[in-house]
């Protein structure tokens, strides 16, 4: 009858919180038909869909998994929707560790250019006024039917316990990520260490502080891998031992023919220059059996059969050889309802939604198998942060449209160029618009560029101001340890 239909839908838009107080005035009126009219514009604006009860869902409970380029730049410009009071949903990102970390700037951190809170500022802060609920959990599965996702909470201090917490919703994004594939070959989980996250970066950084203090051996860092974060890793290994006066060398393992297969001509003929000025010695054709502590076992690509094997001594493994996507697990009746290709990634349509997902779930980053353009005979697109970053806007905007009944839009990957880190004030940039750099002007440009897609303005600032007062502090440091030895500066 009107009263209970109208109770119905008061009771809902008060779940809704203070933004439906529009829509508590309009259920307001005393005429059953102006009630029905109004819910259902509520469920137009929600996208159509019903709750289990029937009721309109008039703030719908969007869940991103991941907080990285792709779940954190998702979560931000979905806060930035144009959404109307019926509309505005409630944003939750998942992820587990406190901080967003910048990977392309990890090399910087290890070689002391940059500090941590530059590279990886807290989310709290990154979401601070932004709309967008943060928890700090691990997403361990995703149930379709029920749509809800499992987490395990990440204890905020020793006096606390993880526990179990399930979140709802209407809508969900996952840029869950990837992980390194360190752990396929015999030994390497034990004895490299990969760079995939900030954590690893320091890990680095104090192996090298403490192998470039022994004086007792001479074995060199190895570094396993042929791709760009190789070479980057690997002039930043060399350049730190350098200048801390080790003896030690660099050596790069990759089973290609050669360096940065895939990458741009310019910058892999920089990268040569750079690695031999550094005194890199390269060894392509080469792949590791197994790693031990030591020393790395090595076998000509192509003649494993032969059971024939090359040790060669290391002081530290550096292991940048492969990554693999880490999708959220699907639990419950639907478990197998959306599609999956070999690697694990989630097959998405050219709107980044998942394929089997009825419209609900969308997927973008190393856990989606995406194409760079529209049609099935698009090439793959190959996950990077650049990816990532492009892709955020275009899955935002097809949630939006899902819940506003908007018209989709199709991904179209736009390759801006490479760049690569080759030392403190060095680097190689080639772009598609024909600009090429390298040296000190490419090392500008780069951290430049990095600065413009930092997560938020505010930090932004903070990360320009300190670079630009950089040099009057290193300047000044050194003399005021001369008239205060103790101080930490």
């Amino acid at each position: 009858d009107m009263m209970s239909a109208q109770a119905a839908f008061v009771t809902s838009t008060l779940h809704a919180g203070s933004r439906g107080s529009l829509a508590l005035r309009l259920a307001g009126r005393r005429t059953c038909g102006r009630a029905v009219v109004v819910a259902a514009a509520a469920e137009r604006l929600c996208g159509g869909r019903r709750a289990s009860s029937g009721k309109p869902v008039l703030r719908p409970k969007i869940v991103v998994v991941g907080g990285g380029f792709g779940g954190l730049y998702t979560a931000l410009q979905l806060a930035q929707m144009p959404w109307t009071r019926l509309q505005e949903p409630r944003i939750t990102l998942v992820e587990k560790k406190r901080e967003f970390e910048f990977l392309p700037l990890l090399y910087d951190v290890i070689n002391g250019d940059l500090r941590g809170w530059q590279v990886a500022p807290e989310l709290s802060k990154v979401l601070h006024n932004t709309g967008v609920e943060i928890v700090q959990a691990e997403a361990l599965s995703v149930d379709p039917e029920r749509r809800s996702v499992e987490t395990r909470t990440i204890p905020a201090s020793r006096n606390e316990s993880a526990s179990e917490l399930k979140l709802d919703y209407d809508r969900l994004v996952i840029s869950s990520g990837a992980r390194s594939a360190v752990d396929r070959v015999p030994g390497a989980g034990e004895h490299a260490i990969p760079l995939t996250s900030m954590n690893d970066a320091l890990r680095i950084k104090e192996a090298l502080k403490r192998i470039a203090a022994d004086r007792s051996s001479i074995q060199p860092v190895v570094v396993v891998g042929g791709n760009h974060s190789a070479v980057e890793v690997a002039c930043t290994a060399a350049e730190f031992l350098r200048d801390a006066g080790s003896p030690r060398g660099v050596e790069l393992i990759t089973p290609s023919p050669d360096i940065l297969t895939t990458g741009a001509k310019p910058n892999q003929k920089n990268a040569r220059v750079a690695l031999s000025t550094l005194g890199v010695k390269i060894q392509t054709g080469m792949l590791v059996q197994s790693v031990e502590a030591g020393a790395v076992n090595l076998s000509r690509a192509g003649d494993e059969s032969d059971g024939s094997k090359t040790k060669l001594g290391a002081s530290l493994v550096i292991w940048t050889a492969g990554m693999q996507p880490c999708p959220v697990e699907t639990v419950g009746n639907a478990v197998d309802a959306w599609k999956k290709t070999e690697r694990g990634q989630l097959e998405v349509d050219d709107e980044l939604a998942v394929v089997g997902a009825e419209g609900l779930v969308w997927a973008l980053g190393d856990v989606a198998s995406a194409r760079e353009r529209p049609g099935a005979h698009a090439p793959p697109l190959v996950a990077t942060a650049q990816a990532a970053m492009q892709q955020a806007p275009v899955v935002a905007r097809n949630v939006y449209a899902s819940v506003a009944s908007k018209k989709s839009s199709k991904f179209q990957y736009n390759d801006l160029g490479e760049s690569l880190y080759l030392g403190h004030k060095n680097a190689t940039i080639s772009s598609l618009g024909g600009i090429e750099l390298d040296g000190i002007a490419a090392a500008s440009a780069r951290r430049a560029a990095y600065l413009a897609r930092m997560p938020s303005v505010q930090h932004a600032a903070e990360v320009a101001a300190s670079w630009v007062a950089q040099p009057a502090l290193d300047l000044v440091a050194p003399r005021m340890r001369d008239i205060a030895p103790s101080w930490e500066l």
